[in-house]
C-alpha cells in the first residue's frame, strides 16, 4: 500500500481554529498544541514532511526547528519560487516570543539551549498558508500552519511538550540523523530526543524515520506500507508507530491506555456504576495534569408529564478517583425536572464537599439572540437579570404541570406588537396565547435575530441546531430554554455552590478557569458539537450524555479541553460572551 494512501485511512478534520484563521487572528498556543502536529528536529528547508502528511490531510500543524538555519534565511526561503510551498501563499506570518510557545510557568531560561532566532529576541513565527483558489483537495488541504523555530530542537521539545503544563505529545516525529552534524545528540535510538520524550511521557505515537536512522525503542515499521523518499539526498522514509499504541489488550482514551475492569450495574454504596477504567500507568491521570476531577453532563426536557425513557430527562456523571480510575456512573433517568435539579445539585454538592473541581452542562441554550435584552429593557450583558427574570415568571411542579406558553406569551406582549419572537403552541389554543403564533413569524432583523453566533457558525459547517423561539414541534429547544434556565440560576446561585460556581463564557471569559478545588464550571452542550457513539446506550438520549463524559475526560487527560473553551480564532462582539453564551464541542 502506498504510504498516502494508509494516511488517507485517518484524517484529521482541519481544525476549526485554522479554517476560520484570517489576517486579525492571533496565535494560540493551545489551539495549535491541541491539533495534530508534525514534529521535525533538524528540518533545514525540507518540505517533504509537510508534502507527505498534508497533501493526505493526516496532520495540518507542523513544528520545525533548527538551530543552524537563520530565521532570514527561512524568509527567503519561503519567498522563492523554488523552495516555497507550491499551490499555497502565505495568509498571516505571526513572530512569536518565547513567552507565546512555551507553556505557562516555564522559565525559558531554565532551559539554556533554547536560542534566540533574531535579535529582537523573537525566536521564531508562524505561517499560515492558504491553498490557491485555482488547486483543488487532491493538491492538500485549504489551510496549513507551520512554526518555524530557530532553536536546539532538544530543549524546544522539552519546552513545548511538557505534560505538567496540559501539553499533547507530538502526533509524529521526523527522525533524521545528520551523520556527523551539529546537533548535540542523535534524533533516532538512544539519542537524547527520545530520552526527553520517554521521562516527560510524552511520547508521539508515530516515527518518520529516514533511512540510516534508527527508530525508537519501542517502535514497530507498519508492514505492508511503502516509503517515501524526500530531503535534501532524496532519503527513503517510512512510517513506524508505537508498539503500545497499535497492540493494546485494553481500551483506548485518547493517548492513554485502560484496562475496563467492571462493565456491569452492580450497586455501590451510593450510587451503580456502568464502567470502570483503570490506567495501565496511573500516573496518567494525575490530577495536576487535568482541568476537573468529574463531568455532570444533561440531556434535559420539557415534558408536561411525568417520563422515562425516550424523550425524557438523562445525566451522565463520571469521576476520577484517587487511584487513578476513571468511573463512569450508570446514567440516571428521573421522571421530572424537579427530580433531576435535585439530583444534580446532590452529585454537585458531593463533589463540592470532596474539593473537586467539577464541569457541568445542560443541553439547551444558555442565552438568548442579541437584541432580546433589549427588547425587554434589560441592559445589554445582564444575564443574571434576563434568568433572575425567567425565574421569576417560570412555574413547574412535581407532575411537570408548568407554564411556559403562558410565559411565552407574556414575553413577546412585553417585546412589542409584532407578532413573536417566540413561537410554536398546541393546537385549538389560539385564544389561550394571542401573542404566540402558531408559526415561525416574520419579525427576525438585525435588531433581534433569529439565531445567535454559534448557530450560525455551526449552520455553516453543516449542522442545524434549531432556534431558541421555537417551543412546539420536533426539535424544538425554546421549550427547553424556558424551563432550564431557572434550574440552572438556582444551582448556579445555590447557598452552598454559589461562591465557587462560574458560568462560561458569562463569567468566565473564552478561558477555562485554573484554579484548584471546589470548583463548579457550567457549560452549554449540543450533542451536535461532539461526535456521539451511539453504542454506549440503547436510548438515544443516554448514548450523548454518556459521549460528552467521554469526550469531555478523553480532551482533559490530552491537555487539549482548554482549547475548547476558547474556541475562537478572533474575539468575538462582546454580545456573544455576555449574551448569547457559546456550546461547548469540538
Amino acid at each position: 500500500m502506498e504510504l498516502a494512501e494508509y494516511l488517507s485511512l485517518s484524517p484529521e478534520q482541519i481544525p476549526y481554529w485554522l479554517a476560520n484563521f484570517n489576517e486579525n487572528s492571533v496565535f494560540d498556543r493551545e489551539h495549535f498544541f491541541g491539533s495534530r502536529v508534525v514534529y521535525y528536529p533538524g528540518s533545514g528547508f525540507d518540505g517533504h514532511p509537510v508534502q507527505v502528511f498534508g497533501s493526505a490531510d493526516w496532520a495540518h500543524c507542523f513544528v520545525y526547528v533548527d538551530s543552524h538555519v537563520e530565521l532570514s534565511e527561512l524568509h527567503r526561503e519561503l519567498a522563492s519560487p523554488t523552495y516555497g510551498f507550491a499551490g499555497y501563499s502565505s495568509l498571516r506570518r505571526i513572530p512569536l516570543t518565547w513567552a507565546d510557545l512555551v507553556p505557562r510557568g516555564r522559565n525559558p531560561h531554565d532551559l539554556p539551549r533554547l536560542v534566540d532566532g533574531s535579535s529582537d529576541g523573537s525566536p521564531g513565527f508562524l505561517e499560515v498558508l492558504a491553498r490557491h483558489v485555482e488547486k483543488d483537495a487532491q493538491h492538500g488541504p485549504s489551510r496549513l500552519a507551520v512554526l518555524f523555530l530557530h532553536a536546539d530542537a532538544f530543549a524546544a521539545y522539552q519546552a513545548l511538550f511538557d505534560r505538567r503544563f496540559t501539553s499533547a505529545p507530538p502526533h509524529v516525529v521526523v527522525v533524521q540523523d545528520h551523520g556527523f552534524g551539529r546537533n548535540l545528540s542523535k534524533f533516532g535510538r538512544d539519542g537524547e530526543l527520545s530520552r526527553i520524550a520517554g521521562h516527560q511521557r510524552m511520547l508521539p505515537d508515530w516515527l518518520f524515520v529516514a533511512e540510516y536512522s534508527d527508530a525508537w525503542e519501542g517502535y514497530q515499521l507498519v508492514d505492508n506500507v511503502e516509503g517515501s523518499r524526500g530531503g535534501r539526498h532524496s532519503d527513503l522514509r517510512h512510517l513506524y508507530r508505537r508498539i503500545d499504541a497499535q497492540q493494546r489488550p485494553s481500551e483506548l482514551r485518547g493517548n492513554f491506555v485502560w484496562q475496563q475492569i467492571f462493565d456491569d450495574t452492580t450497586p455501590l454504596p451510593n450510587r451503580r456504576f456502568r464502567t470502570v477504567h483503570r490506567p495501565v500507568d496511573a500516573s496518567q491521570c494525575l490530577r495536576e495534569s487535568r482541568l476537573f476531577d468529574a463531568y455532570v453532563f444533561v440531556d434535559w426536557s420539557a415534558s408536561q408529564r411525568p417520563r422515562q425513557g425516550a424523550d425524557s430527562i438523562w445525566i451522565g456523571a463520571a469521576e476520577f478517583l484517587n487511584n487513578g480510575d476513571f468511573v463512569i456512573a450508570e446514567p440516571i433517568n428521573p421522571e421530572t425536572r424537579m427530580a433531576a435539579e435535585a439530583t444534580v445539585a446532590e452529585l454537585l454538592l458531593s463533589h463540592v464537599q470532596a474539593k473537586h473541581r467539577v464541569l457541568v452542562g445542560f443541553d439547551f441554550p444558555y442565552g438568548y439572540p442579541n437584541g432580546w435584552h433589549h427588547a425587554l429593557g434589560v441592559n445589554e450583558g445582564n444575564w443574571t437579570a434576563l434568568w433572575d427574570l425567567l425565574t421569576q415568571h417560570i412555574a413547574d411542579n412535581a407532575h411537570n404541570t408548568n407554564n411556559r406558553f403562558v410565559v411565552a406569551n407574556h414575553l413577546n406582549a412585553a417585546a412589542g406588537p409584532a407578532a413573536g419572537p417566540f413561537w410554536g403552541r398546541p393546537q385549538g389554543q389560539q385564544n389561550l396565547y394571542e401573542h404566540l403564533p402558531a408559526t415561525r413569524p416574520n419579525v427576525y432583523n438585525d435588531n433581534l435575530a433569529e439565531f445567535r453566533q454559534i448557530e450560525v457558525t455551526l449552520q455553516q459547517q453543516g449542522r442545524w441546531p434549531k432556534s431558541v423561539w421555537q417551543l412546539f414541534y420536533n426539535g424544538s429547544v425554546g421549550s427547553q430554554t424556558l424551563m432550564g434556565i431557572p434550574v440552572l440560576n438556582r444551582l448556579r446561585f445555590h447557598d452552598q455552590l454559589r461562591d465557587c460556581s462560574v458560568v462560561w463564557p458569562f463569567e468566565a471569559g473564552w478561558h477555562c478557569p485554573a484554579t484548584e478545588g471546589p470548583l463548579v464550571v457550567h457549560a452549554e452542550i449540543w450533542p451536535g458539537a461532539i461526535p456521539v457513539n451511539e453504542h454506549l446506550h440503547d436510548i438515544k438520549d443516554a448514548a450523548q450524555v454518556l459521549s460528552y463524559v467521554e469526550w469531555a475526560a478523553r480532551h482533559d487527560l490530552n491537555g487539549t479541553l482548554a482549547a475548547r473553551f476558547n474556541p475562537h480564532a478572533q474575539v468575538p462582539n462582546q454580545s456573544v460572551q455576555t449574551c448569547e453564551g457559546w456550546i461547548l464541542g469540538d
